[in-house]
């Protein structure tokens, strides 16, 4: 059998490719590889966006627990004796008189024990001139205990010395080995301290 090879014309070929239908097929498919390219990689950079805030997570719990802790023992008292006392060092260095404070236990933040903190809410009674009591609110702001006011109402004004009625809210935290022990008061136990008028 005698086969003779047909010389291959490169023009024609050329021709015959370059022709619409082949070219639109080739665009289709480089098009479709390009979306498939810009997808992943899309979807790559979204999932490098969404994990950033986790990365250092375990060093950025320790470092919050630390603060919490920090927080806790230098901030919050762990008797009542504290807080009324602090109470009453504020309204004596600002001259307000402070004539009540009733307490009231709610449920606090359960936690471990090294945790656990019991809200104490205080509903007190302030008497003196504009200032002072400006003054004796700043000092509860700057106050190393925490104290969060809540509400503060004018209950009556008498030749310039003005009577506010008050509620903040601190909490108490569960003593360390060697510190005092929470002297709670009973729900709505009032204690009398304060300063000159």
């Amino acid at each position: 059998m005698n086969l003779k090879l047909k010389p291959v014309n490169v023009r024609e070929s050329a021709a015959a490719f370059l022709t619409p239908l082949p070219l639109h097929i080739a665009a289709v498919v480089v098009l479709t590889v390009l979306n498939i390219y810009l997808v992943l990689h899309s979807q790559v950079r979204a999932n490098e966006i969404a994990a950033s805030p986790l990365r250092g997570l375990d060093k950025k719990l320790a470092v919050s627990e630390d603060a919490q802790a920090k927080f806790y023992v230098d901030r919050l008292p762990t008797a009542y004796s504290t807080v009324a006392a602090q109470l009453g060092t504020l309204a004596h260095a600002n001259n307000v008189r402070l004539s009540r404070v009733q307490y009231k236990q709610a449920p606090g933040l359960d936690g471990p024990p090294e945790a656990a903190l019991t809200e104490v809410d205080m509903d007190a009674t302030l008497t003196g001139d504009y200032r002072p009591l400006m003054q004796f609110l700043n000092g509860l702001e700057r106050s190393r205990t925490f104290f969060m006011v809540n509400s503060i109402t004018l209950s009556g004004q008498q030749s310039g010395t003005v009577n506010l009625r008050m509620r903040l809210l601190t909490y108490l935290r569960s003593p360390k080995p060697g510190e005092a022990v929470n002297d709670s008061p009973t729900s709505g136990d009032t204690a009398d301290s304060g300063g000159k008028p």
